[in-house]
């Protein structure tokens, strides 16, 4: 019984639960870690999917200034930069296809200004994955003080019914 009643405590002391709204208190914790879990993973698929647009843009920052040369250029000088940078000229079509891939509406942002994005992205994410510890935390604990108190509370009916039969008997 004062096993039982420490864990009561406890819960009490660390939670606010009265064991009586253990069970509710446990289901509404573990919704909670599970909807901080949903979020904590649509931000990670945000954060690699700004990743991989940054991969880009940083390759075509590389690249764009030989198709920009080339622009400049007209007849024989156009043909022997061709020839001179064949690899670069395609590296640069490959990514600027990619670029307006990703960017169809033409507006593209800086290197910089997706390397801020990502870093608070990130940034929210340590908040959010913290909080989601302490929730979940808190998810396994109410549900192991529920498992307890009912183990407690149906040994305490099975020996009442055995002191019963035990009484009927005499």
């Amino acid at each position: 019984m004062s096993d039982i009643k420490t864990i009561a405590k406890n819960i009490i002391a660390e939670y606010g639960v009265e064991p009586e709204e253990i069970r509710n208190a446990a289901i509404s914790a573990y919704a909670h870690s599970r909807g901080l879990l949903s979020k904590l993973n649509n931000l990670k698929t945000e954060i690699e999917d700004l990743e991989v647009k940054l991969k880009v843009l940083k390759k075509y920052r590389e690249v764009k200034h030989y198709g920009e040369e080339l622009k400049a250029l007209s007849g024989r000088d156009e043909k022997k930069y061709k020839e001179a940078h064949s690899y670069e000229l395609s590296e640069y079509g490959k990514v600027r296809t990619q670029v307006l891939e990703l960017y169809p509406s033409g507006h593209i942002p800086t290197v910089e200004k997706l390397e801020k994005s990502i870093t608070a992205l990130r940034d929210k994410l340590s908040a959010m994955n913290t909080e989601f510890n302490q929730a979940d935390k808190k998810a396994r604990e109410l549900a192991d003080a529920q498992r307890t108190i009912e183990e407690y509370l149906r040994q305490e009916q099975s020996r009442g019914e055995q002191k019963r039969k035990r009484n009927d008997l005499e």
